[in-house]
């Protein structure tokens, strides 16, 4: 389970941005996501983690009822699958991720877009980490693809090119892999993203440093 571990964790540093729209409902959206990150990076113990995740749920599903097409509601709920199987351990750890993996796929058919291309980049990085069949459905292929697809609609973030650089690394291509966390490291840190991009920094600076070493 340690890959699988290891693949939540990269998933929860992808970069997901606030919508430049003003309307109402956005704002929404972007403030469930604030809270999500929050309740991530904050150090409560196991059950007040677990319980803060149950009522962001609560919350998510509240919105979508205002908001029914959203498909932000379905992001964020991956998400949060995400942060669970972090804190789980075993088969309930992949039955999380398993969850995320499906709510994904279905928010790709409808619009890949929102967050700026998030959907694409997760599933990169889930496709990189979980096992592959019969356990899991991981793939290198189709990681490569995804991270690539990522990477080619957000080329300067923090995010898509730590998670490239990652996968390369991976696959033990040390050499391609460090210009991409290069430019993870010293990419700029927005202020919607704020912990995002400490902690995708933080790792691609890892990253070179062992690379270097």
């Amino acid at each position: 389970m340690s890959k699988l571990k290891s693949a939540c964790s990269i998933l929860l540093i992808i970069s997901m941005t606030c919508f430049a729209s003003s309307q109402p409902t956005d704002e929404k959206w972007n403030n469930l996501y604030n809270q999500w990150m929050s309740i991530h990076y904050s150090t409560l113990q196991y059950l007040q983690k677990t319980s803060a995740f149950q009522s962001l749920l609560n919350r998510i599903v509240e919105q979508q009822k205002t908001d029914q097409k959203a498909v932000q509601a379905i992001v964020l709920e991956a998400l949060v699958y995400c942060s669970y199987a972090e804190i789980e351990n075993g088969l309930s750890s992949l039955s999380y991720v398993g969850n995320a993996y499906n709510l994904l796929k279905r928010a790709e058919s409808l619009d890949p877009t929102p967050f700026e291309g998030t959907v694409y980049s997760t599933l990169g990085a889930l496709y990189s980490q979980v096992p592959g069949w019969p356990i899991s459905f991981g793939d290198k292929k189709l990681a490569k693809q995804y991270l690539e697809l990522a990477l080619h609609l957000y080329p300067n973030a923090a995010d898509t090119n730590y998670l490239y650089g990652h996968f390369l690394l991976s696959q033990g291509q040390p050499t391609k892999a460090y210009p991409y966390l290069y430019q993870a490291a010293n990419a700029p840190i927005r202020a919607s993203q704020r912990l995002v991009d400490i902690h995708a920094k933080a790792d691609a600076v890892v990253a070179l440093n062992a690379i270097k070493n």
